[in-house]
Order: structure tokens, then sequence, then C-alpha cells
């Protein structure tokens, strides 16, 4: 089963689901340091959840 962190996908996912407005991004084959193991899609992940943070000020 994949995992994320320490937890599993699922287990993510209902992370994700209690915290009110948040979203889920996953980054394929990253751990705690996904800028630096990812960064391209790190930063894709970041500009699309830009519209929804910048727009809740």
């Amino acid at each position: 089963m994949p995992r994320v962190c320490d937890k599993t996908v699922e287990e993510a996912d209902e992370l994700q689901r209690m915290i009110s407005g948040s979203q889920l991004a996953l980054v394929a084959d990253a751990g705690h340091f996904v800028h630096e193991e990812q960064p391209t899609d790190a930063a894709l992940a970041i500009r699309s959840a830009r519209p929804f943070w910048v727009s809740r000020r």
C-alpha cells in the first residue's frame, strides 16, 4: 500500500477531509524534502493550490 510520509494514502486523505478547506497533493517518489526530491512536481502542486489560498485572504 502506498505511503505518505508515515501515513497511508487513505490516512492522508482522511486527514485532509478533517481540515476544512484543505487540499491534498501527492508527489510520487518524494519524502519530507519534496521540494528537493521532486522540485517540478512540488512547484506544480503549490502553484495549483495558490489561487485557493490567495482568494481566502
